[in-house]
């Protein structure tokens, strides 16, 4: 049965670590658009961007904790991003 418990955590610890990988793609996203949407003077300002670029950073942070890989991740997701323009 402990085993099984060890299983248990270890699969709940990946799903936290989708769903933050998830959140992080998500709020990375919402600054693409948001950065394509505003002015410079209007990004200086603050706001909602301002509140996206700080949980972009904090789940960064926690992700770059979780895997080696993590820039990697990012680089391919920004080529992505660009190749489908």
């Amino acid at each position: 049965m402990h085993g099984r418990s060890h299983e248990v955590v270890r699969s709940s610890e990946r799903c936290l670590s989708n769903s933050t990988i998830e959140g992080f793609f998500a709020v990375v996203s919402k600054l693409a658009v948001i950065e394509s949407e505003l002015t410079p003077a209007e990004l200086a300002e603050g706001g909602e961007y301002e509140r996206h670029k700080r949980e972009a950073e904090r789940l960064g942070r926690e992700l770059q904790k979780s895997y080696d890989d993590f820039a990697e991740i990012v680089d391919t997701f920004r080529d992505t991003g660009r190749n489908s323009k």
